[in-house]
């Protein structure tokens, strides 16, 4: 008896639950047909391996993963303990409560990379909190997996919108200051080339801009993007009001 109960406790450690439950369901129907005949110290063990689970196995498994960096779950998958509960949480409402907070636990640490790798404003290899999210997200149950996969296409979304408004306005900047140069230049006190020089300049980064603005209104034209579109003729006014 007890190998079968050092057994059944090891199962629990390596949270082989389902397999456990059978047995400890088997040795408390033989501890109740044998009665009084069971010993007292067999029958202390078994009420002890009962409650094991519950009492010391299931918070560690939680706390391991609370404190568990995802970097760590090729040697911990996740989707192998998320199997494990699956198995046994409609047996016993227990299993469904920590199946429940391990969700969370993980939901909460990848979510957390996707918040840092929007302050890097990259979304290549370079991004470190993109490359660690990759690397663990494929140890996750499937099901999670693709919904955090969705979240990160968003994150990536927004990283590139980001960097398009950055660029935006420095080529704003830029136009804006080559066209104050033109405005400020005065001919009786400034070279003639110099003004030229500014003058194409100017020219130049203005016509790209405009270049870049009409090809937006196009595009948001057959998106039917309508603010959009006055938007970017508010814009482009502006640059042909100031460059007249």
């Amino acid at each position: 008896m007890k190998y079968f109960l050092d057994h059944t406790k090891a199962l629990l450690i390596n949270y082989n639950f389902y397999e456990a439950d059978q047995k400890i369901a088997l040795v408390l129907l033989v501890r109740n047909l044998l009665g009084k005949y069971c010993m007292k110290n067999i029958s202390d063990q078994i009420e002890n391996l009962q409650n094991y689970g519950k009492i010391v196995v299931l918070p560690a498994m939680i706390n391991k993963y609370s404190q568990m960096d995802i970097s760590e779950y090729a040697l911990n998958p996740p989707k192998n303990i998320f199997e494990k509960l699956a198995s046994v949480n409609s047996i016993n409402q227990i299993y469904s409560e920590v199946l429940d907070k391990l969700k969370k636990i993980i939901l909460e640490k990848f979510r957390n990379e996707i918040e840092q790798a929007k302050t890097k404003q990259t979304i290549d290899i370079t991004n470190e909190h993109v490359r660690r999210f990759q690397s663990a997200v494929k140890y996750l149950p499937e099901s999670m997996k693709n919904a955090l996969e969705v979240e990160l296409h968003h994150c990536k979304d927004d990283i590139r919108r980001l960097i398009q408004y950055r660029e935006l306005k420095v080529q704003d900047s830029s136009i804006t200051e080559e066209i104050d140069k033109i405005n400020n230049c005065s001919f009786e006190h400034q070279n003639l080339q110099v003004i030229k020089s500014y003058f194409n300049k100017g020219k130049e980064l203005a016509s790209k801009r405009i270049g870049n603005i009409v090809d937006k209104i196009h595009q948001n034209l057959d998106r039917q993007n309508i603010m959009e579109v006055l938007n970017d003729m508010k814009t482009l006014c502006t640059y042909k009001t100031e460059l007249n």
